[in-house]
């Protein structure tokens, strides 16, 4: 709720974040030495 006085903007902010671990696929290697 706003008072009538206030100017206020109707905003909103989407924002989607996606992590793909297995583009090469699931048999992923990982070497570590």
């Amino acid at each position: 709720m706003v008072d009538q006085r206030t100017r206020a903007s109707y905003h909103q902010h989407f924002l989607t974040v996606r992590l793909y671990f297995d583009i090469d696929g699931t048999d992923n290697t990982v070497y570590v030495r």
